[in-house]
């Protein structure tokens, strides 16, 4: 545990390698409620490389976003976690805002993602960062759970 206010300076944001997959999946396992195959995380480095980031913090990776390109204008992101101890101490909103430098580089003016009604903090994370939920679609996750889809239009 790593005590007292996280400095953005001691955060770096980074394109993950391949070999880091692993420490990913293990974050992903402990903090996300849905089980993803190995194959997937793969997968989706492969499809776009750049929309798959870590967040590391003294040389440790504590959070990731992995995405997928959906179209020239459009980015998913199908997975972002951060370790449960490091949690709301400005990391994800590091991540996300790193995310979304990318995005525009890369000409997306929108990026979308789906959430678990349940999932209040992260609801009010997205919100406070210019997500709007645009729908809902119900028993989107293996349990039954009905999610709502955000979406955010980014600014040039």
């Amino acid at each position: 545990m790593w005590p007292g206010k996280i400095e953005p300076a001691e955060v770096y944001i980074r394109r993950i390698r391949q070999d880091e997959i692993p420490k990913v999946i293990r974050i992903a396992t402990e903090t996300l409620t849905e089980n993803y195959s190995i194959d997937i995380f793969y997968s989706i480095y492969n499809s776009w490389p750049d929309g798959f980031i870590v967040a590391e913090y003294r040389n440790e990776i504590v959070g990731f976003i992995a995405s997928s390109r959906q179209s020239v204008y459009e980015a998913r992101i199908l997975m972002f976690s951060v370790v449960n101890h490091l949690q709301n101490r400005g990391i994800g909103t590091l991540l996300l805002r790193r995310f979304e430098e990318i995005c525009r580089y890369h000409g997306i003016k929108a990026i979308r993602l789906e959430v678990r009604i349940s999932n209040k903090n992260a609801i009010i994370f997205y919100e406070k960062n210019g997500f709007i939920i645009i729908n809902m679609v119900n028993n989107y996750y293996s349990n039954g759970e009905s999610a709502y889809i955000m979406w955010k239009m980014l600014e040039s």
